[in-house]
């Protein structure tokens, strides 16, 4: 008696499981067929040639594979052939994983107008208002391993092999494990791999460093989180924009900088873009603080909640133990004068030109 109990109750719980997972796939196709209509996206074909994949299938089929978290695309090939959900999402559609990484790279737009879509429409069943962002910024690991990179001085040796000199044995012993298996691929021909070569050299040389990450180019040498860590590895800074009402993320932007100094103006231009609106103000950590980012709100007229570091000290109880560091400094706005610890006004004596900022401030 107990085992059979045991047996309908897990016989429930999968068949409520099956039913959010029911939902959650014509939620993600509403979602598409929404922002299709609503931005009247179309694509025009031709009617020569092998007739393409309906596009709407196609997003519906990776846009409801990134929901469930699948980026790679092998594993979402794998399951529109087998996997019942992604079957009906797409209507029995079966790409190649590399017809899936097309659609991925040539269609961004309209992931971007989806992202839209949804933030409208939260708006519209007054979800939210996005008066106020958070924005934040967070290092995440490229998908590239570390093993899986070519170095500035292999590059040097594989050119040198191509168009000026035969490595020696001696040389190629000395190349890493990307760099030798490049040189024994006999799938291209000596032409093609020069120009490969030196494409990995102006991205090397653009990346202003002296690893390429040959999985993803456009990461960067960064330090993580990662507990323990003691190298710099391959990723890119994630910076973030959060309604902080509904928290639906508004805007994502990745960029090769590890600090956020001068992230606000590129993530705000996405965020004013999807949102169709402007918020009010924003928050952000203390390393926002600079001209370039202040320049740019106060030019839309958008208040910035951002602490400086003497606000943080004092809010963590982290006060210097100088007696005359800037913390104890009082400004006066009437008088327009700093009051120091000893009761006594600092006067202008002189005004310099400040040095520019990296990110444009004055």
């Amino acid at each position: 008696m107990i085992s059979d109990c045991k047996i309908l109750r897990d016989f429930s719980i999968e068949i409520g499981k099956m039913e959010d997972e029911f939902q959650l796939m014509y939620f993600a196709s509403a979602i598409v067929d929404g922002a299709f209509d609503f931005f009247k996206i179309e694509r025009k074909v031709s009617n020569v040639g092998r007739p393409p994949f309906d596009l709407k299938d196609m997003i519906k089929l990776i846009f409801y594979g990134y929901i469930n978290k699948i980026t790679s695309t092998v594993t979402l090939s794998y399951n529109a052939r087998y996997n019942m959900l992604y079957n009906i999402i797409s209507h029995g559609l079966e790409p190649s994983d590399r017809t899936i990484r097309d659609y991925c790279k040539y269609f961004q737009s309209i992931y971007q107008l989806i992202m839209s879509f949804i933030l409208i429409v939260a708006n519209k069943i007054g979800l939210t208002d996005y008066e106020h962002i958070a924005i934040d910024g967070t290092i995440k690991k490229a998908y590239n391993s570390p093993f899986n990179i070519i170095k500035e001085k292999d590059l040097r040796l594989l050119i040198k092999h191509y168009m000026v000199q035969k490595l020696t044995k001696e040389e190629i012993k000395k190349l890493r494990r990307t760099a030798r298996k490049f040189l024994n691929d006999k799938s291209k021909t000596d032409e093609e791999k020069v120009n490969i070569l030196f494409h990995w050299w102006h991205l090397l040389d653009y990346s202003g460093q002296t690893s390429l990450a040959l999985n993803d180019h456009d990461a960067r040498l960064m330090k993580t989180k990662d507990n323990g860590q003691k190298y710099p590895k391959f990723s890119l800074n994630i910076q973030l924009g959060t309604d902080t009402k509904s928290k639906l993320i508004c805007g994502v932007n990745a960029v090769q900088n590890p600090t956020d100094h001068y992230q606000i103006p590129a993530l705000m231009n996405q965020i004013l873009t999807n949102l169709n609106s402007k918020p009010s103000k924003i928050s952000a950590d203390t390393i926002y603080l600079t001209l370039a980012n202040l320049n740019y709100l106060d030019n839309f007229s958008i208040s910035a909640l951002i602490p400086t570091s003497q606000q943080n000290r004092k809010n963590s109880n982290n006060l210097p133990e100088n007696l005359f560091a800037i913390d104890y400094f009082v400004f006066d706005e009437y008088k327009n004068v700093f009051i120091c610890p000893k009761n006594q006004e600092l006067t202008l004596d002189g005004a310099y030109p400040a040095p520019q900022e990296k990110g444009g401030g004055k």
